[in-house]
């Protein structure tokens, strides 16, 4: 079995996902453990979990910073990040950095502004000459009223794309540094918001590119296959 030490895994793991970091953490908290960090398999009602930057075929989970383990076992518990797992399950997730606090929500009622309907995701994408691929990602606001998407950082989306093995080849945001302040995107009803982006070529073959955006109240994901001739 694998094994290798890991410092303070509980809250560090928690800390590392909900964005934070971890100079939060007195030098005097941290504890060196061994825990096993072999890959396990997460069903959701018997579908196997994907997306919110999870790898499944590496065992890695993409926190906005890095790569790091999606699960790890010490003591005979097993640990997930705390926002793969809440997001899982319909929760939104933050964290109260100066009183400590992690804060998990899921309301009954839709979020403010969504009352029907939903935000629809499109995908396109061209080929240029030079092998590059630009992405066209087109989200539609098919509610009945004014949507507002508020952001945690200058991020406002993410996506990774898989080769026809299963493995990522590229996340947006890995190489990425984004600024750290509250944002908004409002979307009158009916509105589309169009974002595009460019991806270094890519070998011959079948792809699938996972997207979503960033926002607290609404992910709209979407996949997409293409094939690089």
């Amino acid at each position: 079995m694998r094994k290798t030490a890991m410092k303070l895994v509980a809250l560090g793991m928690v800390i590392g996902v909900i964005g934070t970091t971890g100079a939060v953490l007195a030098a005097s908290s941290l504890t060196s453990i061994q825990v096993s960090l072999d890959p396990i398999r997460m069903n959701v009602n018997g579908e196997r979990l994907q997306g919110h930057g999870m790898d499944g075929k590496s065992g890695q989970y993409f926190n906005g910073k890095k790569h790091v383990p999606t699960t790890m076992i010490y003591e005979g518990t097993t640990y997930v990040p705390v926002r793969l797992a809440a997001e899982s399950f319909g929760y939104q997730v933050d964290w109260d950095g100066k009183n400590r606090v992690i804060n998990f929500q899921n309301d009954k009622q839709p979020p403010k502004g969504i009352v029907a309907g939903s935000l629809e995701t499109t995908i396109s994408h061209d080929v240029n000459k030079d092998g590059s691929i630009d992405f066209k990602f087109v989200l539609k606001n098919q509610t009945e009223r004014e949507m507002t998407l508020s952001f945690s950082s200058g991020q406002r989306f993410d996506y990774n794309i898989r080769n026809a093995q299963g493995d990522v080849v590229k996340n947006y945001a890995a190489d990425k540094l984004f600024i750290q302040a509250l944002g908004e995107k409002v979307l009158k009803q009916g509105e589309e918001w169009i974002i595009t982006d460019q991806a270094d070529s890519l070998p011959k073959g079948e792809y699938t590119i996972e997207f979503w955006i960033t926002s607290k109240e609404e992910q709209a994901k979407q996949n997409y296959t293409f094939t690089i001739k």
